[in-house]
């Protein structure tokens, strides 16, 4: 299972969609999804740490959801 896989079970487990629509501004109309975070997180390169500590990526994720524009 690749990076991908591991960090897409991860976000799922961890409420992906109801992080994003919690801390989302409420003006944005179409949130992104789960792929659109996967695609900005394969761009950077994963970090692995991130696995090991799930409440890295739960802070990623708000973090994501906050800087939406």
């Amino acid at each position: 299972m690749g990076y991908r896989d591991q960090f897409e079970q991860l976000a799922l487990q961890l409420n992906f969609h109801e992080l994003i629509d919690q801390y989302a501004d409420p003006a944005i109309e179409n949130l992104p999804s789960i792929d659109d975070y996967l695609d900005e997180w394969e761009d950077s390169g994963y970090d692995d740490s991130f696995l090991k500590l799930e409440f890295l990526l739960t802070a990623d994720i708000i973090e994501y959801a906050i800087n939406l524009s």
